[in-house]
């Protein structure tokens, strides 16, 4: 499901002009996306499958040392937060998989979590909640 994922955060242009992206954390580099999967949720089990939330933290890690700086990372992760509630209205989600479907696409809590020693560059975050349903065959 990860791969799907990020094949879809792949379609995203602003995140490819960005910088590489990586699955669970974050290079030393300046200007470079983590994926890093932190639950699973369910909602609501059936006989034959169920509904399901995946949570995910969508790492940036960009420079951080002036206010401009910060509002234009935290700007990078509002415009991925438009984007991908826009691509669920419009049907393009994540393939999870055979008999999975997505329902809906959430991103909440935009933070800049950390800060290097000289507070030059932070890692930024935002959550990613993917609700989807699964059919067992």
């Amino acid at each position: 499901m990860t791969q799907g994922i990020l094949d879809w955060l792949d379609t995203y242009d602003k995140i490819n002009e960005i910088g590489e992206t990586h699955v669970e954390e974050l290079t030393e580099n300046v200007k470079n996306i983590a994926l890093q999967r932190t639950g699973k949720t369910t909602i609501q089990k059936w006989l034959n499958g169920g509904r399901y939330e995946l949570q995910f933290m969508l790492w940036l890690k960009n420079y951080s040392e002036s206010d401009a700086q910060k509002i234009q990372s935290l700007g990078i992760l509002d415009n991925f937060s438009e984007w991908a509630g826009v691509q669920c209205k419009k049907g393009n989600v994540p393939y999870l998989g055979d008999n999975k479907s997505v329902y809906n696409i959430t991103t909440t809590n935009i933070l800049l979590m950390t800060k290097n020693q000289d507070g030059t560059i932070g890692d930024y975050g935002i959550q990613l909640y993917i609700d989807y349903s699964e059919k067992e065959e």
